[in-house]
């Protein structure tokens, strides 16, 4: 497989990056095999003494058969059926958004790349002379991109349906998806909703399962990309008619849970005064006569809660097995603002015609960080459950940068965390890396494959599900 893949480099400078990469599938008959995020079949395992489980990862959903499928045959699809799974109460992270603030493609490069009235009409004509068409350096290279060279950018523009291109990254945004055996439904809570939120929601809500309600939010920061899609919200948010709501003469928008520190909360105040009034400020309009009407809208709804540093905070309660909770962790993003880091555990609960089937894991997710606390640091280290999954910020490969983590950041803090299982890699920039599969093959050879122990650092994508199995299974080996 990794001949062929390799084979497929050469066969044109314009292929778009998912054409050659072969995604994640679902199980395969009894054996337990699967496909890693490089496509490659695993059935051989290595026993891990402190595991029970290991994580299923699976791509953007495309297919329910059980079988490696390429990207190829993604394209071919005509329909992206809904993921499904074998089992309804698995607990699951999907990743909504991978990429930077900006996100990728880069605008900038979309008018780079326009295409000439000429090259139109050729297109229009199925005219085999493309000698004027301008085509993107060859791939393979091991060399370090940079901001101007738009390649990452172009595969993205060029790559076809984002569900299955890998290189298009939208702001970083994580769901995690909750099993809540009272209602038996999932419980749907996402970290982040950025600027593009909405395309994104739109682009996976549709197509993986148990996602009927956005039911909780949780905010790392202010800023745009972690916060803007706030006021789309409205859009997910059902009606309700209630006693006031002859007074307003409309219906009343159901509230949905909305966590966040205070200092973001402050910010966020003055920037959607619509949404999150200051009662203790004027209003918009402090020049209102007293006998003008006031005017009730129809705004996004939110129950908010203001969420202190390392306490835990439950976003669904239930017993230790049943409930959500999450841990706010402080972090340097840029030297004059704290954001905040994430960590969690996802249970399975065990059954009772299988009381040993119970797994967990516990996932440490730090989106936006130039700096670790030392603090908390210590307390990832010292009082959380060790790490299976750590999610860290690596905006640039190679180039410091102020406000964010590099990727050489990213891995010393990850081999100094040592996850058990993996280190995915988020809030990518467009055009400092090799296209997505090209960069996870250099990490591989560059970092291991995960033998050591130490899990091995990939990068994320867009669409990315991370689904836990049934029953107790060693954490897998990677092929190399």
């Amino acid at each position: 497989m990794n001949h062929f893949r390799r084979s497929l480099r050469h066969i044109s400078p314009l292929y778009p990056a998912a054409i050659i990469s072969v995604v994640a599938s679902f199980y395969i008959g009894g054996n337990n095999g699967f496909c890693d995020s490089d496509g490659n079949s695993n059935d051989d395992y290595d026993d891990d003494k402190n595991r029970n489980a290991y994580w299923k990862i699976s791509p953007p959903p495309t297919t329910t058969t059980s079988y490696c499928q390429s990207a190829v045959e993604q394209q071919n699809a005509t329909n992206i059926p809904q993921h499904k799974n074998n089992v309804e109460d698995r607990p699951r992270l999907v990743f909504l958004g991978t990429g930077s603030s900006t996100g990728c493609p880069k605008p900038i490069c979309a008018m780079k790349f326009q295409k000439r009235n000429d090259d139109v009409s050729m297109a229009d004509d199925n005219s085999k002379n493309n000698s004027k068409k301008t085509h993107p350096p060859p791939l393979g290279m091991r060399v370090k991109p940079d901001s101007t060279s738009c390649l990452v950018s172009h595969l993205a523009i060029e790559g076809g349906d984002p569900k299955s291109n890998r290189n298009y990254r939208n702001n970083p945004s994580l769901l995690v998806q909750h099993y809540d055996r009272n209602t038996k439904k999932y419980k749907n809570i996402v970290i982040d909703v950025g600027k593009t939120f909405r395309e994104t929601a739109l682009r996976w809500f549709p197509i993986i399962e148990g996602i009927h309600s956005l039911d909780a939010i949780v905010l790392t920061h202010h800023h745009m990309d972690a916060a803007a899609g706030l006021d789309d919200v409205r859009g997910f948010q059902g009606l309700k008619w209630r006693p006031e709501s002859k007074k307003r003469g409309m219906h009343i928008r159901e509230s949905i849970p909305l966590y966040m520190s205070e200092f973001c909360h402050l910010n966020l105040q003055s920037q959607f005064p619509w949404l999150l009034p200051n009662k203790s400020e004027p209003s918009i309009m402090p020049q209102q006569a007293k006998d003008r009407p006031t005017v009730k809208r129809d705004v996004a709804s939110f129950d908010v809660t203001i969420f202190q540093d390392y306490q835990e905070e439950t976003i669904f309660g239930g017993g230790e097995e049943d409930g959500f909770k999450i841990t706010p962790l402080p972090v340097w993003h840029g030297d004059d603002l704290i954001s905040h880091g994430f960590a969690f555990s996802l249970h399975r609960p065990s059954s009772s015609s299988s009381p040993s089937s119970s797994s967990s894991l516990n996932v440490v997710y730090l989106s936006d960080i130039s700096k670790m606390v030392p603090e908390t640091l210590d307390y990832i280290q010292k009082t959380l459950p060790p790490t299976d999954v750590l999610i860290v910020d690596s905006l640039n490969w190679g180039k410091n940068h102020p406000v964010h983590y590099t990727l050489d950041q990213a891995v010393e803090l990850a081999q100094t965390i040592k996850p058990k299982i993996r280190t995915y890699l988020i809030g990518m920039s467009c055009d400092y890396f090799l296209p997505h599969d090209e960069m996870n093959t250099y990490l591989r050879e560059l970092y291991g494959d995960g033998d050591d122990g130490n899990g091995v650092i990939v990068m994320a994508h867009d669409g990315l599900i991370i689904d836990l199995p049934t029953g107790p299974v060693s954490r897998a080996k990677h092929d190399k």
